[in-house]
């Protein structure tokens, strides 16, 4: 494992230019997209998206709002 000073934005913004993400999905996750689901229509909410990476989630939110 890296020592965390390593873990800085040159490094995670060289990972995502030389396609290293693993983790990626390629879609936002079920398990988001079901807890997104179930709060309803959208509204006035706010909701933290923590490592958004690609911003699946986010995108997903926005086209629900109609803001697309």
């Amino acid at each position: 494992m890296l020592p965390d000073s390593s873990l800085n934005a040159a490094y995670w913004e060289q990972r995502y230019a030389a396609s290293q993400t693993a983790w990626d999905t390629g879609a936002i996750t079920p398990p988001l997209l079901d807890y997104f689901v179930q709060l309803g229509p959208p509204d006035a909410r706010r909701i933290l998206i923590p490592g958004a990476g690609r911003a699946y989630e986010a995108e997903y939110l926005h086209t629900q709002a109609g803001l697309m």
